[in-house]
């Protein structure tokens, strides 16, 4: 096995060391290897984790986890403390190189406390030691660098190591949380808590400095999160913590939050780079791409770019930025790169909900499990339902549907109108009329 790794550049402006990262190269049997000790003895070991180590806020390098499941937890926190709180602090905070600062001692210490045998425990030990990186220009090679600290990017073994290694950055009060993906961490306050807010910032930089990292300091970011209809008298100005830049959207993990979420400038971001994949497309078939290769394409780029992350901000667009997808659709329909039968974006966005959902629930392991109640069984001879879940109960408060907006009067008049076009529908139908109550 080889135990050195070659520099890859990740930078077209390569400057200094800084803007190279080590990339192990490893044989094909090494990464086999690696993989069946992840998923015979890490990944189950996850299942039964000290009170110490949690991992029910980390999205990354689990099995079920993903990028809509990180977006989805932090959206169902955000909109639970906004029942009892006047707005929801949303702080960004980003490691430096967080995976080459991973010390080797510190991961065997928690690597000792789950439930693994010693043998796969001395053998990952093993694994980290001895290994160095050189970075080869052309015909000229530098001399090896041991590496001392590094979960070796590259590897099996090295994402899931990640996952132990942030298993104990926690909030230090109950009443706030943290979302994690991979070292994209997020810390979420609210209002009646505000005053522990630099506390919680100073208890993850003291985490860091344990674990050898570095919080980067122009990565972190405040988004006020508040009700719909309230307006929170707080400085727009001055950050809650020393240091952070206070904005009004913040990109999380590919999508654009406001102090709403109403997910419009998330939607404007979206169009303004489909527009971009636009001209690709119509220049790739001046080049003389052939229609079932652009339907590909267009999948692959533009209906990619709006799904993505789909069951987790879907809920929150409203009608007017749903019909600019739509718009944006029906265009590239008549253009030819989509078939003219391609199913609407609110067709696909449901296809994705349920896609979820029947993951989550023939997953008892699955990331987002805690979110979903198991209805109580019944005695009674029932038929069959779609899930044996209780539905999550309706915020009329905070996030309210566009019927449930109008006042009294319109609902009544809107109610009536109803009964009427029933009424209308049955009697050119020959059926039987039943009176609609209000």
């Amino acid at each position: 096995m080889h135990d050195t790794s070659h520099k890859c550049r990740i930078s077209n402006r390569a400057v200094g060391p800084g803007d190279f990262r080590p990339i192990s190269v490893v044989p094909v049997l090494s990464r086999i290897l690696e993989r069946i000790v992840v998923s015979r003895y890490i990944y189950p070991a996850f299942d039964h984790l000290p009170f110490r180590l949690r991992i029910q806020d980390q999205f990354a390098f689990r099995p079920t986890g993903s990028t809509s499941a990180a977006l989805i937890d932090l959206l169902q926190k955000v909109t639970e403390m906004l029942l009892d709180n006047e707005y929801v602090v949303i702080t960004s905070v980003d490691f430096t190189k967080a995976f080459d600062r991973v010390r080797h001692h510190a991961l065997s210490i928690k690597y000792l406390q789950l439930d693994l045998p010693d043998h796969i425990h001395n053998w990952l030990m093993d694994y980290f030691k001895g290994r160095g990186h050189l970075t080869r220009a052309g015909d000229v090679s530098s001399l090896i660098a041991w590496i001392n600290a590094s979960i070796i990017q590259g590897s099996g073994v090295g994402p899931p190591s990640y996952v132990v290694e942030a298993s104990d950055l926690h909030p230090r009060n109950s009443q706030n949380a943290i979302t994690k993906f991979a070292d994209d961490t997020y810390l979420l306050v609210g209002s009646t808590s505000i005053g522990t807010i630099n506390e919680e910032f100073n208890n993850i930089e003291q985490w860091a400095n344990n674990n050898n990292m570095k919080v980067h300091p122009s990565k972190t970011k405040e988004l006020i999160v508040s009700r719909p209809r309230s307006k929170p008298k707080i400085d727009p100005l001055r950050p809650f913590i020393d240091g952070a830049e206070r904005v009004s959207t913040l990109k999380v993990l590919g999508v654009v939050l406001d102090s709403r979420l109403t997910m419009s400038e998330h939607v404007s971001r979206v169009l303004s780079a489909c527009a971009s994949s636009t001209f690709a497309l119509r220049l790739l078939r001046t080049h003389g791409l052939g229609s079932d290769q652009l339907h590909l394409v267009a999948r692959a780029t533009t209906v990619g770019s709006i799904m993505y992350a789909s069951p987790a901000w879907w809920g929150f667009a409203g009608i007017g930025d749903r019909q600019r997808f739509e718009r944006l659709l029906a265009r590239l329909r008549r253009c030819g790169f989509l078939p003219c039968d391609f199913p609407s974006i609110e067709t696909l966005a449901n296809e994705a909900d349920r896609k979820l959902l029947k993951s989550i629930s023939q997953c008892p392991s699955h990331v987002l499990r805690h979110l979903l109640i198991e209805k109580p069984t019944s005695g009674c001879s029932l038929c069959p339902r779609a899930h044996n879940f209780i539905q999550p109960p309706k915020d009329n408060r905070n996030y309210l549907g566009p019927f449930i907006k109008l006042s009294v009067p319109h609902r009544v008049k809107h109610i009536a109108l109803l009964s009427w076009r029933l009424q209308h529908y049955y009697l050119h139908t020959n059926a039987f009329v039943t009176e609609v109550s209000i």
